[in-house]
């Protein structure tokens, strides 16, 4: 079994962080550390980072003054001890088997980091339209512009990464 560090950024999100939690919280995949890095809320998003940590073990919550989404990615990746990264939007969700399928992935393709597809409320997605190993140069350069223009590589949300 793998760790899979779980590393939300936490920035005034109240109105949507339980649910956030929640899809981590009820994952099929239990081996998480789930890090929530606090970046200065002002409403009450700290109190219920607080609230979850209190009722799950696998939850540590980091409290900073404001100094954006980057360095809050970064102090949570410097708390990990998992052997797998990954990142998560205080406003987003997981499916329920999010984890255990990137997990199975990244294990049996023998990546270094998968990317997954997204999928908006609004019912636009960004997902590939096939699965493909990406396992040299030549064939990525072949779908390089594809995946540029589908905004799949400069998202950090929507991938797995071996620490």
């Amino acid at each position: 079994m793998k760790t899979i560090s779980v590393i939300v950024p936490v920035y005034n999100t109240e109105a949507y962080l339980d649910r956030c939690i929640k899809s981590l919280f009820c994952q099929s995949y239990a081996d998480l550390e789930i890090i929530l890095v606090d970046d200065g809320s002002k409403d009450g998003s700290l109190r219920i980072c607080r609230k979850w940590e209190q009722r799950d073990s696998r939850i540590q919550v980091i409290s900073q003054p404001n100094l954006g989404v980057s360095s809050a990615r970064n102090e949570g990746i410097r708390k990990s001890t998992g052997d797998l990264i990954m990142l998560l939007d205080s406003d987003d969700w997981l499916a329920a088997d999010a984890c255990e399928k990137l997990l199975a992935l990244i294990k049996g393709k023998n990546a270094d980091c998968i990317v997954c597809g997204l999928k908006q409320t609004s019912g636009n997605i960004w997902a590939p339209a096939f699965d493909k190993d990406y396992s040299d140069l030549a064939s990525f350069k072949c779908d390089f512009i594809y995946w540029i223009n589908t905004e799949l590589l400069s998202s950090s949300v929507n991938k797995i990464y071996k620490l």
